[in-house]
């Protein structure tokens, strides 16, 4: 009878210890090796809490220092407005693509050059202030707009009086020739028309040409009325919309914080997984 129990007992064990026992086993305590305890995770951070402090420390450090290097208030548009001189309200002395296209390929790289000279800059790159020069469309406006912080606005109406100096010497230029051209005409045919009024016996001819000259006379002295100069209207007026020229103070500071605390947290871990490698290898050199 004993042996009888003894040899179920024996055969229960060996069925107990099954292949797929053993693996079913294996599976479950491999199952709890791999799981993430939040107790370990805490442990690893207070044990490693002045890699946490240490790096954080530095990361804001950084940012802080950044921070100060290149603190910066809100930028604004600073926008000069100038009216092109016109023939008459349909036509202008001088074309807008013209004008726009002497202020983007001459006026404005040669200021850009001459300043990054005198002021010892390294490049096109440090200049304090944008610059951009548009027409608006269906007008006779040009707008010429910098994006420049408060403290340094001078420096976009020194550039924008600059270049509209170049632009109205232009228009001048322009005005004065159109201006002497009509002028011109209109003596010559006063002239032509005072040599013809001495000849008392006129011909059908001669009466023909008076009145074509005086309709031509009257339409050079409207041409020469509607001639508009070219005008400054507006220099260098600041936009009252701010805009972020660059990264705040403020919010590189906060960045550089939560930067820190994350960095923080992985060079603990590391430190922790590092230190366990080193332990595994001794313990297994021993």
């Amino acid at each position: 009878m004993l042996f009888f129990i003894k040899v179920i007992v024996l055969g229960t064990a060996t069925f107990m210890n099954t292949p797929q026992i053993r693996d079913a086993q294996f599976q479950q305590h491999q199952h709890y090796d791999d799981e993430i305890s939040l107790v370990d995770l805490a442990k690893t951070l207070i044990k490693r809490r002045w890699w946490v402090i240490g790096t954080g420390f530095v990361v804001v450090a950084l940012a802080l220092a950044f921070a100060l290097a290149n603190r910066t208030g809100p930028a604004y548009n600073y926008i000069s407005i100038y009216e092109l001189a016109e023939k008459n309200s349909a036509e202008k002395l001088e074309t807008t693509s013209s004008v726009l296209e002497k202020i983007n390929s001459m006026h404005w790289p040669s200021y850009r050059r001459n300043y990054v000279q005198e002021k010892g800059l390294k490049g096109f790159g440090e200049l304090p202030f944008t610059f951009e020069v548009t027409n608006p469309s269906g007008t006779n406006l040009i707008l010429l707009k910098s994006v420049v912080l408060e403290t340094e606005k001078d420096e976009a109406k020194q550039l924008h009086q600059a270049l509209l100096n170049e632009v109205t010497a232009d228009q001048d230029a322009a005005f004065k020739r159109e201006t002497t051209k009509l002028t011109k005409q209109i003596t010559l045919i006063k002239s032509l028309l005072e040599d013809l009024a001495k000849n008392s016996n006129q011909s059908t001819a001669q009466e023909q040409q008076i009145a074509t000259q005086t309709q031509r006379l009257f339409e050079l002295e409207d041409a020469l009325i509607e001639l508009k100069e070219g005008k400054l209207i507006q220099l260098s007026a600041q936009d009252e919309r701010a805009k972020l020229k660059k990264l705040s103070g403020s919010l590189v500071l906060a960045l550089g914080i939560v930067l820190g605390g994350i960095l923080g947290i992985m060079a603990a871990f590391f430190a922790e997984f590092a230190s366990q490698v080193r332990q595994s290898l001794k313990e297994e050199a021993e």
